[in-house]
């Protein structure tokens, strides 16, 4: 039986009460069974040209390439438009939400009880969370909420009055502008709304903007560092790019948390990884090439999914960017039993909205990051899978 599998807030944990990354527990045993039709993947999956984009490089690969051959933060310099001592490399978004609380909260020494706590924002992927619960602090959670009448055709806001009143308790806050499994960015209205609130809380916010380099396809790119001070943007080669496994994450801050966050790395990780960098490198110059493939899939997959939603009576909109949607699952069925049981039977995979927050229950979210022929035999098995639900 599944359950709890979503983020799991509360006060510190430490040792046996150290709670799991529970829809990995069952996400990666799903992996492994290597369904056909496979919509769960919320990163794009691009193909590099390696033995090109590396022609030269390995001969030559310095193990100390952060040293002998120049400035990582400087790619993202000239990406962001920023200087250099705004940037701290890390090993990916994860690691740089724990790197980005230690170098935002002050320490709770002088009594500041607020440095104990973090704001974590609902629905929201399990580490967001559970990093900071291992940190010595408490999560307190505040929801994103459909607008009334259109839970999967507008973005989600913010629950304003919910997340006023508890901004004064806490020293920090962790959001996904992008948010999983909706897709849906946060609003201007809302992005303004929040810098300005928690400036006069003094309340640091930790951006996770893994997703977000795909709005700069549609003009709408607008990190989190450029509110404010207090604000703080991280990101990746994950989803956007398709190279989680070399894990090159950023942080973007006030060169004063930077300057703090760098002590932080140092300390608990030591170096960047040099194949990772190198690896990086050498993709740089090519960084736009799979945010062009994602408007092509977009093109050629968004169609069919809108076709096969439309006949089923369920309603949904496309968010404007990015690799993946959700939308609500008629008959009454779980996300997690459709899976487990027709799933299988049809040899198909998504992901149960449930792993994101209790609420989602009933919630599907599904990819378009796959190339199209794929999509196509994928999306004609969903269609199978929910006309045998309405029956």
């Amino acid at each position: 039986m599944v359950g709890d599998l979503w983020a799991q807030n509360g006060p510190a944990v430490a040792g046996g009460d150290i709670p799991s990354v529970a829809y990995l527990d069952w996400y990666i045993p799903m992996l492994l069974e290597k369904r056909t039709h496979d919509l769960s993947h919320s990163g794009i999956q691009y193909q590099w040209d390696w033995p090109q984009l590396l022609a030269g490089e390995i001969e030559e690969l310095d193990l100390w390439w952060s040293i002998g051959k120049g400035d990582p933060r400087q790619l993202v310099a000239d990406l962001e438009e920023v200087n250099l001592e705004r940037i701290v490399c890390m090993h990916g978004v994860t690691n740089g939400i724990q790197i980005a609380l230690m170098a935002a909260l002050k320490s709770p020494s002088a009594g500041d009880e607020r440095m104990k706590r973090v704001a974590v924002e609902m629905p929201s992927y399990a580490p967001i969370s559970q990093s900071a619960r291992l940190m010595g602090l408490e999560t307190i959670p505040y929801n994103r909420l459909p607008q009334e009448g259109h839970a999967t055709t507008k973005p989600w806001l913010i629950d304003r009055s919910g997340l006023e009143e508890i901004l004064p308790s806490v020293g920090a806050l962790v959001m996904t502008p992008i948010l999983n499994p909706l897709g849906w960015d946060l609003t201007q209205d809302d992005r303004m709304w929040l810098a300005q609130i928690t400036a006069k809380y003094d309340v640091a916010v930790i951006s996770d903007e893994v997703y977000n380099h795909t709005l700069r396809s549609i003009g709408e790119y607008k990190p989190m560092h450029l509110y404010g001070d207090h604000c703080i943007s991280l990101s990746s080669l994950t989803k956007c790019h398709g190279l989680g496994p070399i894990r090159f994450g950023w942080l973007i801050a006030s060169e004063e948390v930077a300057s703090i966050a760098k002590k932080v790395f140092l300390n608990t990780n030591g170096m960047l990884s040099s194949p990772g960098v190198t690896m990086a490198n050498a993709i740089w110059p090519h960084f736009h090439k799979p945010l062009q493939y994602i408007s092509y899939l977009r093109e050629k997959n968004l169609p069919l999914l809108e076709s096969v939603l439309e006949k089923h009576c369920i309603e949904w909109q496309r968010p404007p960017s990015g690799v993946f949607g959700s939308f609500e699952i008629p008959g009454g069925i779980s996300g997690f039993e459709l899976v487990e049981t027709l799933g299988a039977e049809h040899d198909f995979l998504a992901i149960p909205g449930e792993m994101f927050d209790p609420s989602l229950k009933n919630w599907l979210r599904v990819a378009w990051s796959i190339e199209p022929e794929l999509f196509a035999a994928a999306v004609s098995v969903l269609d199978e899978i929910l006309g045998e639900i309405s029956k």
